[in-house]
């Protein structure tokens, strides 16, 4: 795969949110994330979930990307794991799952 676009802004009522792309750490899921995107999967989804501030007093973690709004939708598929070498930490788009590791969705993390 080539990718041209290495970011991605995601529009809200509060504020642009830029993201840069790695497609060199995690390339099928930077794939599958701008592939969504491209075709409006995320139009109009809401973050379903806030935790506003971590035991340590900073940011922790807004999750979007479900159509439902409940944080149980997605595009009808899972991902199986792409490990990365990128730490997560604050400032990483990440996509959710379950227990099992092969289940990312379509519905993101942002820590």
């Amino acid at each position: 795969r080539c990718y041209v676009d290495t970011h991605a802004v995601m529009e809200t009522s509060l504020g642009d949110i830029t993201f840069a792309m790695r497609p060199d750490a995690a390339p099928n899921t930077v794939w599958n994330f701008l592939t969504l995107a491209r075709a409006g999967f995320y139009d109009g989804t809401v973050f379903h979930r806030v935790v506003p501030i971590a035991s340590n007093g900073s940011p922790f973690v807004i999750q979007g990307g479900d159509p439902t709004g409940t944080g149980s939708g997605g595009p009808g598929y899972n991902l199986d794991l792409e490990a990365s070498p990128l730490p997560h930490d604050f400032g990483v788009l990440s996509m959710a799952r379950s227990t099992d590791p092969d289940t990312a969705c379509a519905s993101s993390s942002c820590a």
